[in-house]
């Protein structure tokens, strides 16, 4: 919802959700909390990350691969 409004404020935001979405990710979008971008897969992230990582290095874009946890929070 937000998203349309914040694209022009955040540098090729919108450029590297569309390819994220097109790379294979299940969904792509744009933090309300600040300019980061999330992609979400289920499948081929090495592949996935290959892929943006050539096409975000020309724009100063850095990608950080997670992972989600299934089981809650916990100490470390």
């Amino acid at each position: 919802m937000h998203q349309r409004y914040r694209f022009p404020k955040i540098k090729s935001s919108d450029f590297v959700v569309r390819n994220a979405r097109r790379y294979g990710a299940l969904c792509s979008y744009l933090s309300g909390a600040g300019p980061t971008i999330m992609a979400i897969l289920d499948k081929d992230f090495e592949q996935f990350q290959d892929k943006m990582n050539k096409l975000i290095k020309s724009i100063g874009i850095m990608l950080i691969p997670m992972s989600i946890v299934l089981f809650g929070a916990n100490w470390i």
